[in-house]
């Protein structure tokens, strides 16, 4: 994943479940960023902007794919 992308979620987390949110949800990457003291035991964490204006901030990049095809058009990239 890139900042700028397009996503989709893919699983629900907690915080999503609770905004009443559903898995055709698209956003864009707002910030990547790895958190952990070991190489093999870091975590890839995204910032995502959902359509629906809510921020999702440090939630695993798996709860999320690619949302190439969705409803909305890409966004044009954050500089």
């Amino acid at each position: 994943m890139r900042t700028g992308q397009r996503v989709r979620l893919k699983a629900l987390p907690k915080v999503a479940e609770a905004l009443k949110l559903n898995t055709q949800t698209m956003g864009t990457v707002l910030c990547i960023y790895e958190v952990g003291e070991r190489p093999r035991a870091r975590s890839v964490l995204l910032d995502v902007r959902l359509d629906s204006q809510v921020t999702l901030w440090g939630v695993a990049a798996e709860a999320f794919e690619d949302g190439v095809g969705g409803p909305s058009q890409p966004a044009a990239l954050l500089a």
